[in-house]
């Protein structure tokens, strides 16, 4: 019976976490009428209900958020025991999960990746691109990237390349009929596009810096997105401007497809910043692959 129940103990965790029945089912390679199965037979056992379960969206029940605020901090440490095992191996091996927004991915991770599995082909590694910020500890990644301004201060941190910058940037077509705003107070004359960050659901402000002046401009536009890919579509149709990291629109700006206004002010902020829990053991993979990223950003 225990055997049972710390199996399906493990399944219900997860489905908690992802708060999805068909993602839950595709981590563990089963499917959904198995794990609701599997839910089922839990509850049954315990005689209360876990989780609450519609067509659209799941969530813990009072007694699933009582059983897994003492469920979690156990099945961390049982992973964390595994992990402490895993140290006796010689050679790097499992899984890291990583998460991170789909820049960072691609310019720091996946170049790291591609050459840590060519000298450890033992290693796996599973990437999940998102904008968002994720709690790595309760999600189960062992290592997250984000802008270093919102790394909270237990993680160990460590800064991955230069500094960034933001780019107010439009089509030439759209400031045919405009002025070009000199300062961030012209931009009311203006269709700014805005931007939903989905880390914490706000509207990003405009923020401007030009020596002792500062200048938040608040977007009121009739046009708001969440997607980078989107916002640079609707920007190249020439209807709007907006405010991007300019590593995204370099080439474009150089290749004379946008237009890069108020340049001056905007200042270089703290770049991607690869973070850590410095709490739990790290496994011999993790860690070759930690040294491997030092090792690429000190390049």
């Amino acid at each position: 019976m225990f055997k049972d129940d710390l199996a399906d103990l493990s399944v219900f965790a997860l489905i908690a976490a992802e708060q999805n029945f068909s993602k839950a089912a595709i981590k563990l390679g089963l499917s959904q009428s198995a794990l609701s199965y599997t839910l089922n037979r839990l509850e049954g056992r315990l005689g209360v209900k876990l989780l609450n379960r519609t067509t659209r969206s799941v969530s813990p029940t009072q007694a699933g958020e009582k059983l897994l605020s003492t469920l979690r901090p156990a099945l961390n440490a049982i992973a964390d025991e595994l992990i402490s095992l895993d140290q006796l191996r010689e050679r790097p091996s499992g899984l890291i999960r990583i998460t991170a927004p789909k820049y960072a991915a691609e310019k720091y991770v996946l170049p790291v990746v591609n050459a840590m599995l060519q000298n450890h082909p033992e290693v796996s590694f599973e990437i999940d691109i998102n904008a968002s910020l994720k709690n790595i500890i309760d999600e189960r990644f062992d290592a997250g990237i984000a802008l270093r301004e919102q790394v909270e201060k237990d993680m160990v941190a460590i800064p991955l390349g230069d500094e960034l910058r933001m780019a107010i940037v439009g089509t030439p077509d759209y400031f045919i009929d405009k002025q070009i705003p000199r300062e961030p107070g012209d931009l009311k004359d203006h269709r700014c596009l805005a931007y939903r960050r989905d880390s914490t659901g706000r509207i990003y402000g405009w923020e401007f810096e030009k020596q002792d002046s500062k200048y938040k401009h608040r977007i009121d536009g009739n046009l708001t997105v969440n997607d980078i890919d989107i916002m640079l579509k609707a920007v190249g149709s020439g209807k709007w401007i907006c405010c991007i990291p300019e590593h995204y629109v370099l080439d474009a700006i150089t290749a004379g497809k946008y237009l890069r206004v108020l340049e001056d002010w905007c200042p270089s902020f703290p770049g991607y910043t690869l973070y850590y829990s410095g709490r739990k053991e790290l496994t011999l993979g993790f860690r070759v692959f930690i040294d491997m990223m030092k090792e690429a950003c000190q390049s």
